[in-house]
């Protein structure tokens, strides 16, 4: 078994982000480092909006961020970023490219912009940013597969209010049925829904 951390719909900059940088120290960096886990996963929606280069909430993001990268390093653990909803994230993931050439390779981080697979610590993991306007092939040619895990950003049919049909050809994000993940063999993790939870 591994153990994961979570986190998705951060939106820095829907408040003040010194604030929000604040509330995950005391309610997610502080726990989460007494714990030894194997990976962490930002799973969409880091951003509330696209900023300007020069806006705190891009500079509480990446301090936030270099500190997720520094207990993933402690850790030995892969750090995971999936791209989320396109007005939120609105490419602003790139900014994190590289990260792993500045600690010298010693940092596992893999930004996710498109769906794929990925091999974390020997699992195969299906990684499904949210994109738009895809054929649903796009999607059922990784869904039939066999994987071990998911880590998503979208809907599951019936997780958010009118988002109750399955339908991957949506020019809006997708919505998948749990019956599409059938060849998933563990967890499926999916953000996007505004709840808040500790699991």
């Amino acid at each position: 078994p591994i153990i994961q951390i979570h986190i998705a719909d951060i939106h820095f900059g829907a408040i003040d982000p010194e604030v929000q940088y604040t509330i995950l120290v005391e309610q997610f960096l502080d726990p989460i480092s007494r714990i030894h886990f194997d990976v962490l996963s930002i799973d969409g929606d880091l951003f509330d909006k696209k900023f300007l280069a020069s806006a705190p909430a891009i500079t509480y993001a990446m301090r936030f961020v270099l500190d997720c990268a520094e207990l993933c390093m402690r850790n030995y653990a892969t750090m995971i970023i999936l791209s989320g909803t396109e007005s939120h994230d609105a490419g602003q993931l790139s900014m994190f490219r590289g990260l792993e050439d500045s600690y010298n390779g010693c940092l596992d981080i893999r930004i996710i912009e498109h769906i794929q697979f990925e091999y974390i610590k020997g699992l195969k993991t299906l990684c499904i940013p949210e994109e738009y306007g895809k054929p649903a092939e796009y999607y059922t040619e990784y869904l039939c597969d066999v994987y071990d895990m998911v880590f998503m950003h979208g809907t599951i049919q019936g997780a958010v209010y009118g988002a109750n049909k399955y339908n991957l050809e949506s020019k809006k994000a997708p919505v998948f049925s749990i019956e599409a993940f059938s060849g998933c063999r563990g967890p499926i993790i999916a953000g996007h829904v505004h709840k808040a939870m500790c699991l």
